[in-house]
């Protein structure tokens, strides 16, 4: 199944049948795979080969497969691929949960149907894929939110600045307005003046808003 080929998935299993029957089938399903036979080679692993999902047994000979799984998530590295604990020790449904609890996204039981160990990896893969579209998105509209936010406070800088100059020319010009000798010209100017100044103000509390907003 060539639609699989460099699709990374990561096996960890001390017992060497057990990895060699998970790399069979997953080889088989066109994934490429990845083996460690104890927790200190997965953690090191997960984080220089960056696979798309971890097969996690939790018997291990260094460290429970569920602290693995526990600093996989805690590690901002890793933290998003998914894990698939598998044992065939710990079954119990109180197993079950801990092993969710400690981070894993899925839980199986040992010996693994072929089908069923298939399908559960397409599912979580489809999954994964699905979130690191949400991810990149989300990024993305940072991004631009981000470079709206700065455009606004640079417009609203800009803005000012000539606002403030016409607000000073109008001050110097109301100045010389009360020098004019004829009234109804005078009242003219005063009228034009008084408008202009009016909306100036107008214009600086807007921009004010903006920046606030901002």
């Amino acid at each position: 199944m060539d639609n699989n080929a460099g699709t990374k998935i990561l096996t960890v299993d001390d017992d060497t049948a057990n990895r060699y029957i998970l790399s069979k089938i997953l080889k088989k399903a066109g994934y490429e795979i990845i083996e460690a036979v104890n927790g200190k080679d997965a953690l090191k692993l997960a984080e220089t080969q960056q696979p798309y999902l971890i097969i996690l047994d939790i018997n291990l000979p260094d460290i429970s497969g569920n602290e693995v799984c526990k600093l996989l998530k805690s590690n901002p590295a890793t933290c998003y691929i998914p894990i698939l604990s598998i044992s065939s020790y710990y079954t119990k449904n109180e197993d079950w949960v801990l092993g969710l609890e400690s981070g894993a996204d899925n839980y199986l039981i040992k010996p693994v149907n072929s089908h069923v160990l298939l399908a559960i990896v397409k599912s979580m893969l489809r999954i994964h894929d699905t979130e690191n579209e949400l991810r990149v998105a989300l990024k993305e509209a940072e991004t631009a939110n981000n470079l709206k936010t700065q455009f606004l406070a640079n417009v609203s800088h800009e803005l000012r600045t000539p606002i403030n100059v016409i607000l000073a020319a109008l001050k110097i010009s109301g100045n010389a307005i009360n020098s004019v000798k004829l009234m109804d010209i005078k009242d003219k100017l005063t009228r034009y003046n008084g408008t202009m100044k009016q909306n100036s103000y107008r214009l600086i509390r807007l921009i004010k808003n903006l920046i606030d907003i901002t």
